[in-house]
């Protein structure tokens, strides 16, 4: 047990969550429903730390705590009845603790087991505590000393405004937060929102993913190895992480069989809420399985190991074989195609997909897809300006001039995108065919939408989000297609290099999407990720999940 400087502070504080808590059998099994809340081991040290270690002000040493640990070993319901405990037994006579997550689903597991407290716990359950579940929300209120604490609930796929400065930040599932949306949720409640309250904890909790390069979850990580190291170097981060040694990760990916002291060693709860011998059955099928990613996902989940999934796609000699016949305009007039907009920077390449059904058996689907890059920036990568500057020309530089010369890449007018000219083409191509669907990322192109909609009418669009959820099928299918060389893709040699610099992501499940990372003039991928977002939206014209509520799946606008 850790050394503390008030042990008194402390068990007060652990005496709380038996008191003040209980949670549904299937939140940490093994245990009745609506049993009252007793700390594991891994809880109970964390907790005597961070509720025992004050500074000399009163107030508590660790501002910040981070709990890195394979699924199923409780630390969602430990959230949970830390909400409570921070909400209506910390001393702040307004609390405000905000439970924070990627999306809906997440934020459930961290929200139903407090709400199911606030219902049926014997005390809680009684006048001072309110739900409103419309809201999100539930209330707290003591007339006898004024007190009066919120718990809400904020996720990633919704608009949230929290008002005054939070006094308590749950962030589970971190290694969920990817991307710049992911870092911005992250950054929205845990940067400067803070400073008026006494004592503000942010906690927040993660389990192995995909890796990816500069996320949240990853900084935490560091962090947390260098106050392991050294804890005068983060005074306020108190970290509780367990994680195989280097030379045991090698060893797991290479598929050699873990002992059971390392199954232990990352697992504190087995003996307490798991059983060592369920948890071995279930690794042995993962790593009998024939399917590779059910031992990733493994990894990830039971060892806290992350898996490296970013790969690249789409073999060069599969999509050149492809027929490269160019597509006659004329002859599509009238056709039914989706089309997939992949909005760039005001100085990156833009692209725009028509995907054409087969009408015959036999035909091949058919993609016509154009880029778009300002006039101003095809100058710039000329062979003129390199040699003014006395610079070698990059090849990339020298493929845009060549692509326009050729045809291949339409110049907007001036330095900058120009998406006036783009939201022309595409309204003059769709008089000539028959569009389904338009399909866009909602994250880039929601503006160049509504002036679709404003101007010319068109309202059938459909938002694609990057997810695996929706583009998992999609980039199998293609595959498919590609490899039986039943698309027709004009030989467009700059649909052909993007396709090459397209690379995917794995997610623990195996499922897959389109990895947009860093981008640079060597690795542009527009002209694909339109193509594959043409694609998405026609199966989701014909999959029975299209147009559902489903975040992660796509949305129909109204």
């Amino acid at each position: 047990m850790a050394d503390v400087n008030s042990p008194e502070t402390a068990a007060r504080y652990i005496s709380l969550f038996q008191k003040y808590f209980c949670i549904p059998a299937d939140s940490v099994g093994g245990f009745k429903k609506g049993s009252p809340f007793n700390l594991i081991g891994w809880q109970f040290n964390l907790s005597w730390k961070l509720f025992g270690t004050l500074r000399a002000n009163g107030t508590r040493q660790f501002r910040k705590v981070f709990i890195f640990i394979p699924k199923k070993n409780g630390k969602s319901p430990f959230f949970a009845a830390c909400s409570v405990i921070f909400c209506a037994f910390d001393g702040d006579s307004e609390a405000l603790v905000v439970n924070v997550s990627n999306d809906r689903e997440q934020a459930g597991n961290m929200y139903e087991p407090i709400l199911y407290a606030v219902e049926n716990h014997p005390i809680l359950s009684k006048k001072r505590w309110k739900a409103f579940k419309s809201a999100h929300k539930i209330e707290y209120w003591n007339p006898k000393n004024g007190h009066h604490g919120v718990i809400l609930r904020a996720t990633g796929d919704a608009n949230f405004k929290q008002g005054k400065g939070p006094s308590s930040v749950m962030l589970d599932e971190i290694e969920e937060m990817k991307g710049e949306k992911g870092r911005a949720l992250f950054n929205t409640h845990t940067k400067f929102n803070q400073g008026a309250r006494r004592n503000p904890i942010i906690m927040m909790a993660a389990t192995a993913d995909s890796y990816e390069e500069g996320s949240v979850v990853n900084d935490m990580i560091r962090i947390g190895k260098e106050a392991t190291a050294d804890p005068d170097r983060h005074p306020a981060f108190l970290p509780c992480m367990y994680f195989p040694t280097p030379e045991q990760e090698d060893l797991l990916k290479k598929k050699i069989w873990p002992g059971d002291d390392l199954i232990l060693a990352v697992n504190p709860a087995i003996g307490e809420i798991l059983d060592l011998d369920r948890e071995k059955e279930e690794l042995r099928e993962a790593f009998e399985s024939p399917t590779l990613s059910d031992w990733l996902q493994a990894l990830c989940r039971r060892f806290n190991v992350f898996v490296n999934a970013i790969s690249v796609w789409m073999p060069a000699e599969i999509w050149n074989a492809c027929d490269s016949t160019r597509i006659d305009l004329e002859a599509m007039a009238g056709r039914e195609c989706f089309v997939g907009i992949d909005l760039g920077g005001v100085e990156d390449p833009s692209a725009v997909c028509w995907l054409f059904l087969p009408e015959t058996e036999g035909e091949n689907v058919k993609a016509i897809v154009k880029t778009y890059l300002p006039a101003g920036r095809i100058a710039i990568h000329s062979k003129q300006v390199a040699a003014e500057k006395g610079k070698p020309v990059r090849r990339e530089d020298a493929l845009y001039t060549q692509w326009r010369d050729d045809g291949w890449l339409t110049e907007t007018p001036g330095k900058v995108l120009d998406v006036a000219f783009i939201i022309r083409d595409i309204a003059e191509m769709g008089e000539k065919v028959t569009v389904l669907l338009y399909a866009y990322d909602p994250y880039a192109a929601l503006l160049m939408m509504r002036t679709l909609d404003e101007q010319y009418g068109i309202t059938n669009v459909i938002a694609i989000q990057n997810t695996p959820k929706y583009f998992n099928e999609v980039l199998r299918r293609v595959m498919e297609l590609a490899i039986r060389g039943e698309i027709s893709q004009e030989g467009n040699p700059v649909l052909a290099w993007c396709m090459q610099n397209l690379t995917i992501i794995k997610d623990a499940n195996g499922h897959a999407k389109p990895y947009k990372g860093e981008k640079n003039r060597a690795n542009r991928n527009d002209a694909a990720i339109a193509f594959l977002t043409a694609w998405a939206a026609w199966m989701a014209e014909n999959d029975p999940w299209a147009g559902s509520s489903g975040e992660d799946l796509g949305k129909k606008d109204d």
